[in-house]
């Protein structure tokens, strides 16, 4: 009955019978249950303890608390760029008041000061009865050019039948070195 002779191990398989007993005992005792007792205060830590037990730790948020007190004033800022020039000594003129017979549209106009160039412009009828034909920028051609600065010119109508009204155009100047005109 040489056939049911059971070879003795060599050492290879010992080592690795007895490595294998070692290693399924360290599973045996890590499955007990582990106690609080055995556990070292401060050694767990929040990733240690999973999602689901951590939310059911959180309470309700509470009362609102005191308003803090005010902090210090903060450094002044640094200065900002400077703002672009303003138009220089606005000048105000009022043309000439003219008398308006009914039926009749004649032209009012007011003109800047030389050595200004105008800015803007309008005209003023006493009644209801005026209506403006026309109003726009005064070319006298004084100033050497053909620019429409220097002054305000309009044509006003009286519409009434047989009363007399007053006109006047008025002119907005300045003294700024370039006032260009638009194409």
């Amino acid at each position: 009955m040489d056939w049911l002779r059971v070879p003795r191990p060599t050492m290879p398989i010992a080592i690795g019978i007895a490595a294998a007993l070692v290693a399924t005992s360290g599973t045996a005792v890590a499955s007990s249950k582990i106690t609080s007792a055995q556990i070292k205060d401060g050694t767990i830590r929040l990733r240690d303890i999973s999602k689901p037990t951590r939310h059911s730790l959180e309470g309700s948020v509470g009362p609102r608390g005191p308003r803090g007190y005010r902090g210090p004033r903060g450094y002044r800022g640094l200065p900002g760029e400077p703002g672009k020039p303003g138009l220089p000594n606005l000048i105000y003129v009022q043309g000439t008041s003219t008398d308006i017979a009914a039926g009749t549209a004649p032209t009012v106009s007011a003109e800047c000061p030389s050595g200004t160039s105008l800015t803007g412009g309008g005209v003023h009828g006493s009644n209801t009865a005026l209506r403006v034909i026309s109003s726009e920028p005064l070319s006298t051609g004084l100033d050497g050019n053909a620019v429409a600065n220097d002054g305000w010119t309009a044509v006003v109508a009286n519409t009434a039948s047989s009363a007399t009204y007053q006109s006047y155009a008025w002119a907005i100047c300045t003294t700024a070195s370039t006032v260009a005109s638009s194409p």
